[in-house]
């Protein structure tokens, strides 16, 4: 008897440890949520604020014609602004998203120009940080003197 009730309690505490593993992987199955993206102006530097639910992972690639920052967030549902949101605040035009598809949501940051960007994780979401001024790799490259009289260009080395 004493046995069959020590039977009974391993099998109940086995049963109840597996269904408090599945409820914990079920609850690690929701995707993300992408909630907010907000605008900070930092001294020197552009803030875009990326607010979601949990870590998700993400690819970010800047693109040109015209030029923008795209960022997919995988198994992350997109549940912000439907609408494309105007900033105006160089070098930033315009933040926008959507749903791009099943499971893959997508911030597009449009830009006025190329710029450079760093991207940062905290336990809120991610922080892009694009910076105001003109870098080496942001603009159009300076102008190079030649040395000729009044600045001429030097004839090209066709060798």
């Amino acid at each position: 008897m004493l046995a069959q009730m020590r039977c009974a309690l391993a099998s109940l505490t086995m049963l109840v440890a597996l269904l408090g593993a599945v409820a914990g992987a079920h609850a690690q199955v929701e995707p993300a949520a992408l909630t907010d993206a907000a605008v900070v102006d930092r001294e020197g530097a552009l803030e875009i604020w990326v607010r979601l639910t949990r870590p998700a992972r993400y690819q970010a690639e800047l693109m040109d014609g015209p030029f923008r920052l795209v960022v997919d967030f995988e198994d992350t549902a997109y549940r912000w602004s439907a609408k494309p949101v105007p900033v105006g605040i160089d070098p930033v035009r315009v933040l926008r998203g959507s749903q791009f598809r099943k499971g893959v949501a997508r911030l597009v940051i449009e830009l006025h120009r190329q710029v450079t960007y760093t991207i940062e994780q905290d336990r809120e979401g991610l922080r892009i940080v694009l910076p105001m001024t003109w870098g080496p790799r942001d603009g159009p490259p300076t102008p190079q003197r030649s040395g000729l009289p009044g600045g001429a260009a030097a004839p090209l080395d066709t060798r």
